[in-house]
């Protein structure tokens, strides 16, 4: 059953274009995440369907109710907000009781409703408090406790955890997901912290310049990038995208990439291959192979014929990991970074092995910037929720 539906929504402040025909839609009692650089669009979308901005073009459904015209307060819409915006002269259980009682709840459900908040939320000790007497994170629980009392068909989260500290982000992170998924209530995250989105989120609708350029699953949005977009902002570190020329041998696919003596050959495997061959796509243009960090093995005696001399650039300590930033064969700059285990014995100039893993390769055209293999479709080509 579906949640929401946003059917080719429109924002526009002016000449400006701020949300560029959106469309998706989230099942009832999925999280999803609307993911995306400062200024892409998705704080507008989320206020869109809030009701707090005026919708230009296309249509918004909760629960299969049109609620363009309709009153922030007549769409059964929570939202929780980046500043906690709670009420300071009220205590937390009248924090968490204020939207009962604008709506006229009793008073013996309104009890029972908050007490179940507080014991949910372990905020029993501090029922009584103010609430500018409480941490960050305690103030950030009260404001979900407000908004979850209500229980609402649609749950807005706006950048809830970015004023916390990282120990708070993580605890306050698992709480949301396992209230989300305890209430059922279908719920959106507004966020540009990657981390944030990966790990609560069902699926992630990843935007930038008023659009959206991926809407799937975390795994696919990480493993399968549908553009370079997609690629270079989701992943710390970032995907390496290399320039390259493709060349077929044998039924499988080579990639060139480098400059540095006239680069060098990059095996790609033979998935990629089939993929393009049936697309049908021309091999003589130009290119851009995409690989993870983690998806580069690394070795100081690796088989010579299988592998690629590169030299350590630099070499970072991450404890469980090492991240290497590596310089192409007779280079003298950063060419392609690899995170290997923490214990990897390397210094910067030492000269090492590389080999990639051709099953997690991407390969994006180099002037469009889609994935042309080992990618996904971008949203307008991606089957609707529930079909093939």
């Amino acid at each position: 059953m579906s949640g929401v539906r946003l059917e080719n929504l429109v924002k526009r402040y002016g000449d400006v274009l701020a949300v560029d025909d959106v469309s998706l839609e989230i099942e009832k009692g999925e999280l999803i995440a609307l993911l995306g650089p400062s200024g892409c669009g998705k704080t507008s979308t989320l206020k869109m369907m809030a009701g707090l901005e005026k919708i230009t073009e296309g249509n918004i459904y909760i629960e299969g109710r049109r609620v363009n015209d309709l009153k922030p307060e007549d769409r059964d819409v929570a939202m929780v907000f980046e500043d906690y915006s709670l009420y300071h002269r009220m205590s937390v259980a009248q924090n968490i009781a204020f939207p009962l009682r604008v709506r006229k709840v009793r008073r013996a459900e309104i009890q029972k409703r908050v007490g179940d908040m507080l014991e949910l939320l372990e905020l029993g000790d501090v029922a009584n408090a103010r609430v500018q007497d409480l941490s960050g994170g305690q103030q950030q629980r009260v404001a979900i406790a407000r908004a979850l009392v209500r229980e609402p068909a649609l749950l807005l989260l706006d950048e809830p955890l970015s004023h916390l500290d990282a120990d708070m982000k993580v605890r306050l992170r698992t709480e949301i997901r396992w209230l989300q998924q305890e209430r059922n209530v279908t719920a959106v995250l507004v966020t540009h912290d990657q981390l944030e989105a990966l790990a609560l989120a069902d699926r992630i609708a990843v935007m930038d310049s008023a659009r959206i350029h991926q809407y799937a699953s975390a795994s696919d949005v990480y493993e399968r990038p549908a553009n370079i977009i997609v690629a270079a902002f989701v992943g710390e570190p970032p995907m390496n995208l290399l320039d390259c020329t493709l060349e077929a041998v044998d039924a499988r696919l080579y990639a060139t990439a480098g400059s540095a003596n006239g680069g060098v050959a990059i095996d790609v495997g033979s998935s990629a291959f089939d993929e393009l061959a049936a697309h049908d796509v021309d091999l003589s243009g130009a290119f851009v192979l995409g690989i993870r960090p983690e998806h580069i093995a690394v070795s100081d005696d690796g088989d010579v014929s299988s592998s690629i001399s590169a030299e350590v650039f630099f070499s970072e300590w991450l404890g469980m990991e090492r991240l290497l930033m590596l310089a192409e064969p007779g280079g003298k700059e950063h060419w392609i970074t690899a995170l290997v285990r923490s214990e990897f014995s390397v210094r910067e100039g030492d000269e090492i092995r590389i080999t990639i893993d051709p099953d997690h390769a991407v390969i994006f055209d180099g002037a469009s910037g889609r994935a042309v293999a080992g990618g996904q479709p971008e949203p307008s080509e991606q089957p609707e929720p529930g079909r093939a």
